[in-house]
């Protein structure tokens, strides 16, 4: 007895294990596409166009003396800046998903108490009695 609830432990620990290491390979396959876009999208999308790593961590730096230099010899820095830059967006993404699918539920809500729990029979309109041609 005590051997199968010591095989049921680790084949629980191994399972939650697995599904957290691929739940995390996921997460840094999607942050990695995501800062490529970020990188070189196009700009009216909201992305760099294939500028300069440099001059992209200089534009997104809050000081204004941290120019491309700074940046250039300071790179794992300026990529940790544009993957930070790229978790922020995509947080606010996945917000706007949420209330956007949090809004279909609503409505479907709404359509359901109104148009379905309250609905009435039609009311037909009875029938008229007929002309008879003269």
């Amino acid at each position: 007895m005590q051997l199968l609830t010591t095989v049921q432990s680790t084949a629980s620990q191994f399972l939650s294990s697995f599904i957290s290491h691929i739940g995390r390979y996921l997460y840094e396959r999607t942050i990695d596409a995501l800062t490529s876009l970020y990188r070189y999208g196009p700009w009216w999308l909201g992305c760099w166009n294939f500028v300069a790593q440099e001059d992209v961590c200089a534009a997104l730096a809050s000081s204004a003396q941290l120019g491309s230099g700074f940046w250039l010899s300071h790179l794992i820095e300026c990529d940790e800046l544009i993957r930070e830059r790229v978790k922020s967006h995509a947080l606010g993404v996945l917000v706007l998903l949420v209330v956007f699918n949090g809004a279909w539920v609503y409505l479907l809500a709404t359509y359901y108490l109104f148009c379905v729990r309250f609905r009435r029979e039609p009311v037909y309109m009875e029938r008229l009695p007929r002309v008879k041609d003269s």
